[in-house]
């Protein structure tokens, strides 16, 4: 269930810029051509990293980014 919420959290807050965001085969979802796979803080990047350069992995319980992480509550801030 949480994988759900984190999922719901991220697809509304782009959605509240604008953003189009529409599932993907690659990640769980691709949003003007870049991926993102959502996840908690130990998921890794190895089912979107081996196929596509843009692809980010936004963490949750994590505070801060590196490289192609990004932390799951600062897309609250786009709200």
């Amino acid at each position: 269930m949480l994988g759900t919420q984190r999922e719901i959290f991220f697809v509304n807050m782009l959605n509240n810029i604008g953003l189009d965001v529409h599932y993907s085969d690659i990640g769980d979802f691709v949003v003007a051509g870049m991926y993102f796979e959502i996840g908690g803080k130990s998921k890794t990047a190895g089912q979107v990293r081996k196929r596509i350069d843009k692809a980010y992995l936004v963490k949750d319980d994590m505070l801060h980014g590196s490289r192609n992480e990004i932390p799951l509550y600062l897309m609250g801030f786009l709200y």
